[in-house]
């Protein structure tokens, strides 16, 4: 017994040791390889050049169950962790990388368990953020590749899987309740997709002759369907998430010696908690409703035995955490803004109020991308063109802008600039922001643009900026 605890603990320190300190430095990715925290994806992409990456995993035990090895039952254990590293390339393209660093799994060929480290390396390319219903539904998809460095094929007590490349191809679709900053809203979100293998033949039995093989006909239906949303608890954002995700074999049957033939699905629910601005922990509970029933025909002359005690088929209930950071948010206005501009004031402002502010400069912060698209488009034709346009903004009580203004401008004066200026105060008129009890007036709002052709928005009091630039240009 001593033993056996002994091993369940050295299985749950080592997960958690890849899933505590690498956590903070290193996302939840678009895809991981095996055991991703929440397997629902978004269709919405975080804005241009957003780099997230993080570290997710899940832990399973069963003690006194294993008995493949013909003597006393051992215990069944399953630890997964994943790194994941997530770019995104442009509004509607995203890239992601994830390694699967650490699996503990049973095995046959080596009893009872074994521990592969670097197992295999999944790359996805993600499309997203292609708004449809006015801004309520956005529709995506992603294509994987998936290459394996060392794995037993169709090891028991999981879903089949093979010792092979593997590719696969994916629909997302997302509905946001909020259509103002949908980034931030609650949501629906539905994935399909088709997954196969590359290989054309592969061993599939142990240690008999002559082998047995499986094609790469094997095709299966992936889905996942989730709702997540915000919460603010005491000041604290949550996001609350439940999911029911699964896997079903749409091609003939696998042979009936074959270990985890049979389709499955779980259910999920739990909650994500922003430590820090850019730091995100999560942590759910998963469980199996579908597919418990082991239906596999053990033929020992094959190398297919019974390998639990009470005919466990995938495991029943699974542990998942994960931590991401994200780098690439909020670059174009600073926190400390929002601070000088009073506007979480708690002696002017209710808790409501002050909430509506800070995602009325998330709205700002996300949309300024817009206005870097366009000054991009107008520096093709003018490469000079640098300096700060200076504009009065009024977003009214139902969210619109009630109000866009230019005060001064330092660019100078050609046909260019004057376009610029006006295809900016264009953009801003037909933002959305929050709706709320009372005006929220921005006397200054600064657009910079650098000559080596960034942008950021920094917005000021009246007194502090407007006097002097307006003094400045008379």
């Amino acid at each position: 017994m001593r033993k056996r605890m002994k091993k369940a603990s050295t299985a749950l320190f080592c997960f958690l040791l890849l899933a505590a300190p690498f956590s903070f430095v290193l996302p939840q990715s678009l895809v991981t390889a095996d055991g991703r925290v929440f397997h629902t994806q978004k269709a919405i992409l975080p804005r241009i050049g957003t780099i997230s990456a993080g570290l997710s995993g899940s832990f399973f035990i069963r003690t006194v169950d294993y008995i493949a090895g013909g003597g006393v039952p051992d215990d069944i254990i399953q630890a997964n962790a994943d790194i994941n590293v997530d770019y995104v390339m442009t509004q509607n393209l995203a890239v992601a990388l994830t390694v699967n660093t650490l699996r503990i799994e049973n095995r046959l060929d080596r009893l009872p368990t074994t521990t592969l480290l670097f197992s295999g390396v999944r790359l996805a390319l993600k499309v997203g953020s292609l708004a449809v219903a006015n801004n309520r539904i956005h529709l995506g998809g992603w294509f994987e590749v998936f290459a394996p460095f060392s794995r037993e094929p169709n090891p028991p007590l999981m879903p089949f899987i093979m010792n092979e490349f593997g590719a696969g191809v994916n629909f997302v679709g997302s509905y946001f309740f909020d259509n103002t900053f949908p980034e931030t809203s609650s949501g629906l979100h539905l994935n399909l997709g088709l997954r196969n293998y590359v290989s054309a033949q592969t061993i599939i039995t142990r240690g008999v002759n002559p082998p047995i093989r499986v094609g790469n006909d094997i095709i299966t239906l992936r889905y996942a369907f989730g709702y997540d949303t915000p919460l603010l608890i005491r000041g604290q954002t949550f996001i609350a998430f439940a999911e029911v995700f699964g896997e079903l074999y749409i091609t003939p049957s696998l042979q009936e010696y074959i270990y985890g033939r049979e389709s499955f699905t779980y259910i999920g629910a739990g909650a994500k908690y922003q430590l820090l601005d850019w730091l995100w922990v999560e942590a759910t509970g998963q469980f199996l409703v579908l597919g418990n029933r082991d239906e596999t025909n053990y033929l020992t002359n094959l190398g297919t035995r019974p390998v639990s005690l009470v005919g466990l088929n995938y495991a029943p209930w699974r542990i998942a955490a994960g931590a991401r950071v994200e780098f690439g948010r909020r670059i174009r206005i600073p926190y400390v803004i929002d601070e000088a501009l009073g506007l979480y004031d708690p002696l002017v402002y209710s808790k409501r109020e002050r909430r509506r502010h800070k995602r009325i400069m998330d709205v700002l912060d996300e949309r300024s991308q817009e206005l870097l698209d366009i000054f991009k488009n107008v520096r093709k034709q003018d490469s000079t063109l640098s300096g700060k346009i200076y504009y009065e903004l009024v977003i009214g009580t139902s969210g619109a802008v009630e109000k866009i203004r230019t005060l001064v401008s330092t660019l100078d004066e050609n046909p260019y600039s004057e376009f610029l200026e006006e295809q900016f105060a264009e953009a801003i008129r037909n933002w959305r922001f929050p709706p709320g009890s009372r005006e929220v007036i921005f006397d200054v709002f600064k657009v910079e643009l650098s000559k080596d052709g960034r942008l950021s928005i920094i917005s000021a009091p009246y007194s502090e900026e407007t006097t002097t630039k307006q003094a400045q240009a008379q």
